[in-house]
């Protein structure tokens, strides 16, 4: 089987200094050829995948044009997709089609098999393209119900302030915040607005310049979610009548993220935006 650098440069994406140079780092930090290539702006992870495609005799995963099926995505855990950068495609008679930024990592292909229970058929996709199909495919605010029943059930057994209690990792408010934070990032979404109404908390995402609608939550949960918003942020919780600005900085999906808080009272009582953004890559503009 011809080396993957040699494939490279008889395909003409890459030159041979390019090689030289990738492999020395590759010497020194243990990385895999193709991924060092990427980073030292060489090559194109598509057209890298490509290339591996061709050498590892396997179809190439085009995520960009096609969208994981919901029975493939149930049949693989989030946190299992992410750790080996794959992501399942769709079932067939052959098995699981999974696409995959390194099929050949057996053991990511042997806990695929185990997770899914069923035949697993690799596939290769660029890791940019994997990530980001993981991204809008597991979605976080699926999770927001359980969170939501449990501050219900709480609910009726005391009336609620914001104690020490309420504000450990996994208190219902505590995760629900996180969760909504994590799927404005995850859509790249610019600005959150948390709004209470008369009967609901809207909460809404702006996305290349849009509000858009993604989640209602009780009416009694908007005042402890706008709470640990404040204490997030630094801000006074005691003060609801003047508006307030802060600020929280925090990591989602290991990506460092700043955000900026403003609080505003309102006839049913304070509401909230957060605009965010991304200290990597700037995905999440402060202004619109």
């Amino acid at each position: 089987m011809p080396m993957l650098g040699e494939l490279l440069i008889e395909s003409q994406l890459i030159a041979s200094t390019q090689l030289e140079e990738a492999l020395l780092q590759q010497s020194a930090s243990g990385k895999r050829l193709g991924e060092l290539l990427v980073e030292l702006g060489a090559i194109d992870d598509f057209d890298l995948a490509r290339v591996l495609a061709t050498r590892l005799n396997l179809p190439l995963a085009d995520l960009r044009q096609s969208t994981p099926d919901d029975d493939a995505i149930a049949l693989v855990p989030e946190s299992m997709a992410r750790a080996t950068v794959a992501i399942p495609v769709r079932r067939t008679d052959e098995g699981l089609q999974i696409a995959m930024a390194f099929p050949q990592d057996e053991a990511a292909v042997q806990q695929m098999r185990q997770s899914a229970g069923i035949a697993v058929v690799p596939m290769i996709a660029p890791p940019s393209d994997i990530r980001r199909a993981i991204d809008k495919s597991y979605r976080a605010l699926a999770g927001v119900s359980r969170h939501v029943d449990a501050f219900l059930a709480a609910e009726a057994i005391t009336a609620r302030t914001v104690t020490e209690s309420d504000s450990g990792i996994d208190a219902p408010v505590v995760q629900v915040v996180n969760l909504i934070i994590t799927q404005g990032v995850r859509d790249r979404a610019s600005d959150i607005h948390i709004e209470p109404q008369d009967a609901r908390v809207r909460v809404r995402y702006r996305i290349d310049g849009a509000l858009h609608d993604v989640l209602a939550l009780p009416a009694n949960m908007g005042a402890s979610v706008i709470s640990r918003i404040k204490v997030l942020a630094g801000m006074d919780i005691v003060e609801r009548r003047k508006p307030q600005d802060g600020q929280i900085a925090m990591e989602v999906d290991g990506r460092p993220l700043d955000i900026r808080v403003s609080t505003t009272a309102t006839i049913w009582g304070e509401k909230s935006v957060m605009r965010l953004l991304d200290k990597n890559r700037s995905l999440f503009r402060l202004g619109d």
